[in-house]
């Protein structure tokens, strides 16, 4: 966990960290997979703050495809999380979440060129999510 502004830590899943864009407390968990169907463990996510949350890296900063669509499966808990897809830490929201209590398949295309990152943050002030599985797909 991590309480704080503008700071990239490790989160408890591999290959992705934290990230608060305002003063938060942010805390990740590896928990047991309950989505149907999902992956053995997810990473539990809760945060205090608007657009906090995971980010991960995928290709170094002004490098990458042009065109991505990416897609997480989320079940929130509280709050609202959108998918945010971009460069180099502007990854600008490209959808939102519209439910709670359940798990939900939210996916949306990059508006920043090139592509590299993907974050799933908090839209909400302060949200308590589940992330399954995320894919980024090149469409170009």
């Amino acid at each position: 966990s991590y309480t704080g502004n503008e700071f990239a830590g490790n989160s408890a899943a591999a290959s992705w960290t934290l990230w608060n864009n305002g003063p938060a407390t942010i805390t990740t968990e590896l928990v047991p997979g309950t989505r149907n169907g999902g992956s053995p463990q997810m990473i539990h996510v809760t945060t205090t703050g608007s657009f906090s949350g995971i980010v991960q890296v995928f290709l170094p900063i002004n490098t990458g495809p042009r065109h991505v669509v990416s897609s997480a499966w989320v079940f929130v808990k509280s709050g609202k999380v959108c998918i945010g897809i971009g460069n180099g830490g502007n990854a600008p929201v490209a959808v939102t979440s519209s439910t709670t209590g359940r798990w939900e398949l939210i996916q949306g295309c990059n508006s920043v060129a090139p592509a590299n990152e993907v974050v799933v943050y908090s839209v909400s002030q302060g949200a308590d999510y589940c992330v399954d599985f995320v894919r980024t797909v090149r469409v170009d």
